[in-house]
This record gives C-alpha cells, structure tokens and sequence, in this order.
C-alpha cells in the first residue's frame, strides 16, 4: 500500500514522517459534527460458483454529539427498501444493500479518522520524499509504504489474493 502527503504546515526536518506523526497526535477534535455520508460500491464476482455485478449507492445525514451518533438513513431509501422483496433474486435488492452498506463503524472511523490514520502510520515508510508548491505554498510531499495487516471479517473466506495500491493526498 503507498500512500501521498503532502505536509504543507510542516517544517523541513530531519524526520518528516515523524513530524506527521506529532502534528496528527495533536488533533484532539472534540467538538459536535455533522456530516453528509455517501457510499458508493461495485461488487463484482465472478467464478465458479458466483457470477455477479451489481452496484450501491447510499447516503446518510449524521450527528455525533455529547449524546452520541445518530445516522439518518433518507426516508425515500427506507420506502424503496421496503417494496423489495428479500427474495428478488440476485442484483435486485440494490435499496437494501445500499442501506446494508452503511456500516456503524464505518461511519464512526470517517468521524474519527484520527486514530485510524495514526494506526496507517505505525510501521510506514518514507519510500519518496520532495519539496513541491501546494496551493502556491513551499510543501513536502511523502510517499510511503504501509504495512497493514490484512482486515477480516469472523464469517468471511477468502479465495485468492487481494493486491492493494492505494494513494491518500492530504
């Protein structure tokens, strides 16, 4: 996994990423948040015991206060959903899935990112490091190389292999 930053706040040192590092751990946001989340997906399988295509697309207002998280799923989604049969057959309960998509802990690690991001740096890498203008300011790029231990879920199989190059620019 590689992933670009570019510390446009951060002075040039000796050790950039752990720079990075420091600056993140000082974000203590505390403050009520509300926020519009939206999910989009393409599954695809194919093989053979599975042949199938279909796509999501959700949205979802949330809160997160003194009181807690609220996720409001839009009432038209929730109508939708209930016209579906659960029996429909394979790609047609596309309102159902997108509101299955909508995972609690999703939702509370895109408002607390802090902790996730912090987690992505344990065990990085400077693999490329350059001086470049952002947004007409002198900035430091970083490409890093992250080791992360694959996520998996308690009733999952996996079949092959999973290869993942994914970039982050902040």
């Amino acid at each position: 996994m590689l992933a670009v930053c570019a510390a446009a706040v951060l002075p040039a040192g000796a050790d950039t990423l752990s720079d990075v590092n420091a600056a993140v751990r000082r974000l203590a946001g505390k403050s009520p948040v509300r926020a519009t989340m939206t999910i989009e997906q393409a599954v695809k399988s194919a093989g053979r015991f599975a042949n199938d295509s279909t796509s999501r697309l959700a949205t979802a207002e949330l809160r997160h206060d003194e009181a807690g998280l609220s996720i409001t799923i839009p009432q038209a989604l929730l109508d939708r959903a209930a016209r579906q049969p659960w029996s429909q057959g394979v790609g047609e309960n596309t309102a159902q899935d997108a509101i299955g998509a909508i995972r609690s802990l999703d939702v509370v690690e895109a408002l607390h990112f802090r902790d996730a991001f912090l987690a992505m740096l344990d065990g990085a890498s400077v693999t490329e490091e350059k001086s470049v203008v952002y947004r007409g300011r002198p900035a430091t790029q970083l490409v890093l190389k992250l080791t992360s231990k694959p996520k998996r879920s308690a009733n999952s199989v996996t079949i092959g292999s999973v290869k993942t190059d994914d970039r982050l620019t902040l």
